[in-house]
């Protein structure tokens, strides 16, 4: 054979060689897509037209991992009796059972075809330690029973312990007892006491065992349990810490006392105030920042709180404020346009200095840009995708903590960055990706049983923290828009319960009554529930067109707009009266900067920090309400 004839045959081979790996490639692909939708039908297809049931995605991942996470248990089925390797780990060393810690139907395939129940990922946890993350009793008995080590983790049997006690779960720790895994140092799991405020027997047991009363915990800042206590209203618990020795007067960041926190939050109450001044908390303490429980107190204007408090003897001491003087009404298109001019810029600047991705500074901006941009008005798009960019480096940076059931920062950050994310990202019209299927599946792990999500973390910086009311109606706007549809049906049976929760739930503020109508009409409640939460909604317009955040507050960008885009959600023309009262509301109190005014009443998790956007310590609710109005004065220009 000649040199020309045997280079053309080498040339044809790896033509062929190449067409057989990219046709090889596809239907390995095809084979991922079709677990993603759920359907064994187009699962069968790909693998009889030569999907590797071992195939793999980018990370490492196998097809029965996706299948663990993004389809029904048939397709795991399917895999496995295609010859799916049960213990293939991907580039981080997880395991599909690692990954299934939140099913036990799952976790129970995966040990029947012979999964290790022991086998540790890189960063040392075991399928066992990822069930409990997911907090998924009958998964860690299940995995116990079939040999799984308590003790094979990095971390021992520690990790176990903070998940059964670090939360108020009475099954998980039920587990670990009936495992011989006993919490007999408390100092392990440093916020056992602050996990377990709502548990008086737990509590007392932990503080019989020699947990400290006046234990510090950071829960977004750090603070003393028996404000953990007061924050959350939990009277009981509050005169239990205090009687085995906490000090009502402790302070936590920012000098910041129980007193004051009570005072601040949006869900105040009068009993926990009386109970710490009875015994003895300083009413004229003063916070790094010069405030007083009483100044706090008057963030939500003239309250029983307040009252309270002056009878008690405390002061007002914080310097009084001037508001920044409002411009001449602008056209609304020019309104909009002064707006994100400043909104714009100050996104990449927050994520520069906070290394995070904020509501404030990029999903309520990213919103109002994408609306800003559909009705026509001009925007600046080198900045336009930066939120969406941000939000999903953040996010792919933690896919693989996501899926063995970790979260960065804490569940009550995590949940406010996905709700938010999420949000922005279906209003914009982002499509799926792998980090926002990863997102979005741990964000419905934790939901309630009632139906509700909530972070424990409301009221912290109101009105932007969100109470249960507004997480659960952002959850199930993240579930129908972007749930894998492998997972359809668990959605719907989990957006069923969430509206149950809506429809029973009692509002606080506007930003609940506006939340809990988004809810319904995203879960599909009745035009009947719609239209009357609808009706309480517009019956909180103030006589000047406006919305102010709590009774006795006056009117605000930040209630008003967000009431309009609800209103308009639930069916409302921006050419109706109410609704172009509040838009006249907003036009005439736009500043001449192009922003909106605000005052924070946040006790906050985060320092002030300068990105550019005026109003100072107040810049961070400023920019949501300007967001707010923005998003509000751009429906008035549909047609």
């Amino acid at each position: 054979m000649s040199s020309e004839i045997r280079a053309l045959a080498l040339a044809a081979c790896l033509l062929l060689g190449m067409t057989h790996m990219s046709t090889v490639a596809a239907a390995d692909a095809d084979l991922l897509e079709a677990i993603r939708s759920g359907n064994p039908g187009p699962v069968q297809a790909a693998l009889r037209a030569g999907a590797d049931p071992n195939a793999r995605d980018e990370a490492g991942a196998t097809a029965l991992m996706h299948a663990v996470v993004s389809a029904p248990i048939e397709c795991m089925r399917q895999l496995l009796n295609r010859g799916a390797d049960v213990n293939a780990a991907n580039s981080a060393g997880a395991t599909a059972l690692m990954w299934a810690g939140g099913d036990t139907a799952k976790v129970r395939l995966l040990l029947d075809r012979g999964a290790n129940p022991n086998d540790r990922a890189r960063d040392g946890s075991t399928a066992l330690v990822t069930a409990s993350r997911f907090g998924n009793s009958g998964a860690m008995r299940l995995l116990l029973a079939r040999g799984a080590d308590p003790k094979a983790s990095a971390n021992g049997n520690l990790d176990l312990l903070r998940m059964a006690y670090g939360r108020d779960d009475p099954d998980m720790r039920l587990v670990l007892s009936e495992a011989g895994i006993p919490l007999t140092e408390p100092a392990q799991v440093p916020t056992a006491l602050a996990a377990n405020i709502g548990n008086l027997s737990m509590l007392r047991r932990l503080l019989d065992s020699g947990a400290d009363a006046n234990e510090q915990v950071r829960l977004g800042i750090t603070q003393p349990t028996v404000a953990v206590a007061a924050h959350a209203g939990a009277v009981d618990a509050l005169m239990l810490l205090i009687t085995r020795g906490a000090d009502p007067s402790a302070r936590g960041s920012r000098g910041l006392t129980p007193l004051m926190i009570a005072a601040a939050t949006n869900q105040s109450d009068v009993k926990v105030i009386r109970a710490l001044v009875d015994h003895g908390a300083e009413v004229d303490a003063r916070d790094d920042a010069g405030r007083t429980a009483l100044d706090w107190a008057l963030t939500r204007g003239e309250t029983d709180v307040a009252s309270l408090l002056r009878h008690a003897g405390a002061s007002a001491m914080a310097p009084s404020r001037s508001l920044p003087p409002v411009g001449a009404s602008r056209e609304v298109r020019a309104a909009i346009q002064a707006a994100l001019a400043r909104l714009q810029p100050v996104g990449p600047a927050f994520h520069e200095q906070a290394k995070c991705v904020s509501c404030h500074h990029q999903s309520l901006p990213a919103i109002a840009v994408a609306l800003a941009d559909r009705h026509g008005v001009t925007i600046d798009r080198r900045f336009a995708s930066h939120p969406t960019e941000a939000t999903l480096a953040g996010w792919r940076a933690q896919e693989e903590q996501l899926r063995a059931g970790g979260v960065s920062g804490g569940v009550p950050a995590f949940l406010a960055n996905a709700i938010y994310g999420l949000f922005a990202m279906a209003e914009e019209g982002v499509a799926h990706s792998s980090a926002s299927d990863a997102v979005v599946l741990r964000l419905a792990a934790f939901q309630h049983a009632d139906g509700r999500w909530d972070g424990g973390g409301g009221g912290v910086r109101p009105p932007l923290s969100g109470s249960p009311i507004s997480q659960t109606a952002l959850a199930v706007r993240a579930l129908a828009v972007y749930a894998p549809p492998g997972r359809r049906s668990e959605m719907t049976h989990r957006i069923t319960r969430a509206r149950r929760f809506l429809q029973a739930s009692v509002p606080a503020d506007t930003d609940d009554e506006a939340f809990k109508l988004l809810g319904l009409v995203w879960s599909g409640a009745s035009v009947r529930d719609v239209s009357r939460q609808r009706e309480r909604v517009l019956a909180y317009q103030m006589s000047d067109g406006g919305w102010a955040q709590w009774p006795g507050m006056a009117p605000d960008a930040y209630a008003t707009g967000q009431s309009l885009y609800a209103l308009h959600a639930s069916g409302v023309s921006p050419t109706g009266v109410a609704y172009q009262r509040g838009a006249q509301f907003l036009l005439r109190t736009q500043l001449e900067d192009g922003t909106w005014f605000v005052k924070s009443r946040a006790i906050g998790f985060q320092r002030y920090f300068e990105t550019g956007f005026p109003h100072g310590e107040d810049q961070f609710i400023s920019a949501a309400a300007t967001s707010w109005a923005s998003i509000a004065l751009a429906y008035t220009l549909e047609r």
